[in-house]
């Protein structure tokens, strides 16, 4: 989809492997989480390294928000 898709795709990523291999979400949810982000994020305008980097750390806060309702229980 363009712009940010990447980096939106790649911030969420980050968050749901991390989760996974912390045992926190089952590994489908890696893609749950990913798409999600990508969703709620939706098009980011990417135009300099700064607009990366707030867009990374905008798609962080937003996956890790995500991936709260993929926490197994225990």
């Amino acid at each position: 989809s363009g712009g940010g898709a990447p980096c939106i795709m790649n911030a969420a990523n980050e968050v749901a492997v991390k989760k996974f291999m912390q045992g926190e979400i089952r590994f489908p949810d890696i893609y749950n989480v990913t798409k999600s982000t990508l969703d709620a994020v939706g098009f980011y305008d990417i135009s300099s390294v700064d607009d990366v980097l707030a867009c990374h750390i905008m798609s962080t806060l937003a996956a890790e928000e995500i991936s709260k309702s993929y926490i197994i229980s225990e």
